[in-house]
């Protein structure tokens, strides 16, 4: 007697080392393009604030509260920006047969990142339309 043939497609041996390694660049030039933002250009926006003889709008207080913390504790800055991508990274490795919770992390590290990236935007972009508005006569 002879056993039947499997017709069943043999499972996809996925490289969870390129997963891995994408997930983890990806996520590292997002946190790395936030921490240049901050350090780099940042500075022109606290030099350009400190003329303006206005009070700042609350937000743009807190950018500049947070880059005036992290100006001097920048050591904390490379652990930071290596391990946060490095435990996204993880997790997406981790997660590799659960596709909801891979959605799921995706979702919210993306929420984060795009919730950080407008919170930067409006804190430096809120004190330049308070300078246009003052500049026309439109009042403050």
């Amino acid at each position: 007697m002879t056993t039947p043939l499997s017709y069943r497609t043999p499972e996809r041996a996925t490289d969870t080392r390129r997963i891995f390694a994408f997930y983890f660049t990806l996520h590292l030039i997002v946190c790395g393009a936030v921490t240049a933002c901050v350090f780099y250009v940042l500075p022109f926006f606290v030099d350009f604030f400190s003329t303006f003889r206005t009070t700042l709008p609350l937000l743009t207080e807190w950018l500049l509260r947070a880059y005036d913390f992290l100006k001097d504790r920048w050591f904390l800055l490379p652990p930071l920006v290596v391990a946060l991508p490095m435990l996204a990274a993880l997790l997406h490795v981790c997660w590799e047969n659960q596709p909801w919770r891979r959605r799921w992390l995706s979702a919210a590290l993306l929420l984060i990142y795009l919730s950080a990236g407008l919170f930067i935007v409006l804190a430096v972009m809120v004190p330049w339309v308070q300078l246009i508005r003052a500049i026309s006569g439109g009042g403050p």
